[in-house]
């Protein structure tokens, strides 16, 4: 008796060992082919998904192949379907190869990889015939073809090539300067090397070596280390797809397994009573949306805390930005974009107060707001920060060092290095204000540790982008009140003695009531009501215009083009007051750098081509060929020259409109010349002064400042230049000029 039960369990163990053999194959197919079709649904138009499906695909062949060939019972199914598998198995080498090098973005590779193709429809021929596989081999563990003469040739080519796909994986490990590629590369070689080390044991049988088939599991392996590459390193950009199937997957089948479990207990209780499985689907029903927000609030936490809506964080952004205009406010906000899709263990930000960069407004959450104060002073981080104009990243310093650097050099950034692990700080992201630094944004490591993708510095740009604006307004704002506070401190103060001090008085509040008027004159023009939400349509209008959104029909397209360039008007409007502001305040500084004044000119002339369309003007532009270099403030120039053509536009109701450069001795010229209304003689001499229209302008609707030709002649004075007018009279069109030296 004990004999045969000894026995009977040796066979039980044997045909539930021969049951997973055949079932684990079917297994590993069906998580390949799902993560294939997931990827490939994310972005069919990317080459790398699209040869990661092909792969996946490949590699589903194989395995599903394999399980109808373990259960096949006749030698001809054997040979049929191990035909069957090699439909896929001899496209593997070139397909490994050829994501391998879209993977490391090698785009000198094309020869190579119509090479292996060709390879593999060779082999694929070659496998329909005797000379490939032939008779079957049945061992232990399941059945397996005979391996002939092509085979063994094919197997030379499998390994050449899977030698070339290791070869480019490590070398690009090696040499790519980005954290995230690094990470997501090593985890790619790991899922190549459990799918070739282990799935290559598959080809033992086929030489008479008698082997569990352990080979089948390197799918499964494939599929977890991809998973966890996909989830926590953002590889082939499927993590919002994933965590949402995750999620399903999860709530479904344990909403399943309840309603399973209850109507089980159910039949086993009263095993006579009818309509139990409704009541199962009741439950299933009832338990099914808790158990989704569960499973998303665990994937949240553990795996997927990290992810954002890009364009929702952009918005949010925008929206906390344009609602406040207090400094403290602004600096909270930006933080908080910063902080809140990042989940940050520290943040801190320093700004420079009056651009000095040893004075400093500090703001900070988990760091010791002095030594990051101390920190910021660091003239090498500075520097790098100036030079780069870019955000600096800790883990990108290591490759910078590896470059050819001097002594000195080296050291400093071991040294920077050194500082910020030391914080820990892991992303440095500039403030500028025009060419200056207005301060540093510090970020620290992520609460899940994982690294910053290039999506993530994508943003962080962005956002400080935004938040230069934003707190550069701020910092005026406060200006502005901290003045208006001085001012009234100094007028109660005068007026408590104004017996005493009756002449100097009458000096003070003239001075003060100059000083008042240049500040009502910014609080009504400059505040951040204008400035930040006129930056956001524009933004949105030029997205609209360049289909970003999708095509828009004909009329709507010709209305927001109408609607950008009246919110281009308004902006250059909004900067002539800036400029005003600037002037009043003796803030006017010129930033030269050496352009070309012809491309000034070319730029302007074009901006404006519309505008002249509209009224049917002529409108022509005559500049000599090459370049004229000259050190200028081009931002400054070009507004000279936009308000010169703007005035002939609008004061010219017919006729036409002539740009002209030229060179006379020492000096270019660039001149704007009318058939417009003309100006009167006595009027010649005051057009360049602020707020001041010839008499026969004010006759005419415009909508003109007054101030345009004012900010012309203080720019081009600043450059030394001069400015003129010339007119015949009244009807007879003018010439606006100005003349800058060559030198």
């Amino acid at each position: 008796m004990t004999q045969p039960l000894f026995f009977s369990i040796i066979k039980a163990h044997l045909l539930l060992f021969m049951i997973i053999s055949q079932i684990l194959p079917l297994l590993s197919a069906f998580f390949v082919l799902g993560l294939g079709v997931l990827i490939l649904s994310k972005s069919w138009r990317s080459a790398l998904n699209v040869v990661f499906f092909f792969l996946s695909l490949a590699v589903t062949i194989w395995l599903y192949g394999t399980y109808r060939m373990f259960v096949s019972l006749t030698t001809d199914e054997v040979v049929f379907w191990d035909r069957f598998i090699y439909a896929g198995v001899v496209f593997v080498p070139a397909l490994f190869y050829h994501f391998s090098v879209l993977f490391t973005e090698r785009k000198d590779r094309r020869q190579q990889i119509l090479f292996s193709y060709l390879l593999a429809l060779f082999f694929l021929i070659m496998s329909r015939t005797p000379y490939f596989v032939n008779d079957v081999f049945r061992y232990e563990w399941g059945v397996h073809t005979k391996a002939q003469f092509w085979h063994h040739l094919f197997l030379i080519y499998f390994t050449i090539f899977i030698a070339f796909l290791f070869t480019n994986l490590f070398k690009f490990y090696r040499r790519t300067n980005s954290a995230i590629s690094r990470t997501q590369a090593k985890f790619v070689i790991m899922a190549f090397i459990f799918l070739v080390f282990i799935g290559t044991l598959g080809y033992l049988p086929a030489y008479g070596i008698a082997v569990y088939p352990f080979a089948y599991l390197s799918g499964v392996f494939f599929v977890v280390i991809l998973a966890y590459t996909i989830i926590r390193h953002r590889f082939l950009s499927i993590r919002v797809i994933f965590k949402r199937g995750s999620v399903f997957l999860a709530a479904f089948l344990s909403t399943a397994a309840i309603s399973y479990c209850f109507n089980y207990l159910l039949v086993w209780q009263f095993p006579h009573t009818p309509y139990f499985q409704i009541a199962a689907l009741v439950v299933g029903l009832l338990v099914y949306q808790p158990l989704q927000r569960y499973f998303s609030s665990l994937a949240n936490k553990y795996f997927f805390s990290d992810i954002y809506d890009y364009q929702e964080v952009l918005k949010e952004s925008s929206r906390n930005l344009t609602s406040v205009i207090e400094l403290p406010a602004v600096v909270n906000h930006v933080l908080e974009s910063l902080n809140n899709p990042f989940q940050l263990e520290k943040i801190g930000l320093v700004l420079f107060v009056n651009n000095q960069p040893s004075a400093h407004y500090v703001k900070s959450n988990g760091y010791q707001s002095s030594e990051l104060s101390f920190f910021s002073d660091n003239k090498f981080l500075q520097q790098q920060l100036l030079s780069t104009n870019n955000v600096l990243l800790l883990d990108e310093i290591k490759f910078i060092l590896n470059g050819s650097l001097s002594t000195e050099t080296t050291k400093q950034w071991r040294k920077l290095r050194s500082e910020l692990m030391d914080f820990p700080i892991d992303v440095c992201a500039p403030l500028f204000k025009e060419d200056q630094l207005l301060g540093i944004i510090f970020l620290g490591q992520k609460i899940t540790n994982d690294g910053y993708s290039d999506e993530d510095i994508k943003l962080i740009d962005t956002v400080t982008n935004q938040a230069a604006v934003a707190i550069n307004n701020a910092l005026l704002y406060e200006q502005v009140s901290n003045f208006n506070k001085e001012l009234q401190g100094k007028i109660a103060a005068a007026t408590l003695d104004l017996e005493k001090a009756n002449k100097q008085l009458k000096v003070a509040n003239e001075n003060l009531q100059q000083l008042d008027q240049a500040k009502s004159e910014f609080l009504s023009i400059a505040s951040h009501q204008l400035r930040t939400p006129l930056s956001g349509i524009k933004g949105y209008l030029s997205m609209l215009d360049e289909g970003d959104f999708g095509k828009l029909p004909k009329e709507a397209a010709k209305i927001i083009n109408e609607l950008y360039l009246n919110s281009d008007r308004m902006s250059r409007m909004i900067n002539t007051f800036l400029n005003i502001s600037r002037i009043e305040a003796k803030r006017f500084t010129i930033v030269a750098k050496e352009c070309d004044l012809l491309a000034i000119v070319r730029s302007s002339f074009e901006e404006l081509k519309l505008e002249a369309q509209k009224k049917q003007l002529k409108y022509h532009l005559d500049v000599p060929r090459g370049t004229i270099k000259l050190k200028l403030d081009e931002d400054k120039v070009k507004d000279a020259v936009g308000n010169y053509i703007d005035n002939a536009i609008k004061y010219t109701p017919s006729g036409s409109i002539e740009v002209r450069v030229f060179a006379v001795k020492k000096e270019v010229v660039i001149e704007v010349a009318d058939s417009g209304i003309g100006i009167k003689q006595q009027d010649i001499n005051f057009l360049f002064e602020k707020f001041v229209r010839s008499s026969e302008v004010k006759k005419i609707s415009t909508g003109g400042s007054g101030l345009g030709l004012y900010i012309a002649r203080k720019v081009i004075e600043a450059h030394s230049g001069r400015v003129y007018v010339k007119s015949a009279g009244l009807g007879k069109g003018s010439i606006f000029g100005f003349a800058l030296p060559l030198k």
